[in-house]
């Protein structure tokens, strides 16, 4: 596993966190690992766009579909928030999304013929 953490500088608690962060950081992350990561992370922009993409169309079939009773995704649900927050015109909503079926047999219907 891998991951990071940015500080931004313009934060109040930027000092605190920094010298914090020097105090206690330990690296552990071999450097094989930091290229496979740094490898996988050069088209991380275009992926996510398509992640952002596909779960608009996704959204756009399952509010349409009367088998389904509720989809809760920003760009449906407190959009307004979401749009004032977001990064950018560019910026999507994001892949995560929840879906309620009228029947629980379309439920299990739905997640046995998912292909992921």
């Amino acid at each position: 596993m891998g991951g990071s953490l940015l500080v931004n500088n313009a934060s109040p608690f930027y000092s605190r966190l920094r010298s914090r962060l020097e105090r206690d950081h330990e690296e552990l992350l071999f450097s094989e690992d930091a290229q496979v990561l740094l490898k996988c992370s050069s088209d991380l922009e275009l992926r996510v766009q398509k992640s952002n993409d596909s779960a608009l169309a996704i959204v756009d079939h399952l509010v349409h579909d009367p088998r389904v009773a509720s989809v809760y995704h920003p760009s449906i649900v407190h959009r307004e928030l979401y749009d004032r927050f977001k990064r950018g015109e560019q910026a999507g909503y994001g892949a995560l999304l929840s879906v309620v079926f009228r029947d629980p047999a379309h439920s299990q219907r739905f997640f046995d013929r998912l292909d992921l």
